[in-house]
């Protein structure tokens, strides 16, 4: 499977926010995760900080891909659904994977982190 099929495969399983056990079978065991709230240097410990909080009521819409070699980009307008501490917000991201022997092995994602404390300010006031 291609690098860009692995990747679009990741995060339909994660928006879906359900059996994220599913995430597994594609992640190297030593795949690390890089964004600007969380990191994580392993399959295991990643998996399951999704199944302790799972991320419910958001959603993708895919701007664009690229694939070159072992590599693919996926930039996308993510959505959060209102939840207790927080009203609906939409933000652009972006997310670049790294692929060896079919298997993600590590993954960046880029976005603007104040769109989220923002909401989070405003839903505490």
């Amino acid at each position: 499977m291609s690098c860009l099929a692995l990747s679009l495969q990741f995060l339909e399983i994660l928006f879906s926010g359900t059996d994220l056990h599913r995430l597994r079978p594609l992640l190297a065991a030593d795949f690390k995760f890089s964004g600007p709230m969380y990191s994580f240097d392993s399959a295991d410990a990643y998996v399951s900080a999704l199944e302790a909080d799972p991320p419910l009521g958001f959603g993708y819409d895919i701007l664009g891909t690229f694939e070159k070699d072992n590599t693919a980009g996926v930039f996308y307008q993510f959505t959060k659904q209102g939840l207790a501490w927080t009203p609906p917000f939409t933000t652009p991201m972006a997310q670049y994977f790294d692929c060896k022997d079919e298997r993600i092995v590590s993954t960046l994602l880029i976005f603007d982190r104040k769109d989220f404390d923002e909401a989070k300010a405003a839903a505490l006031t």
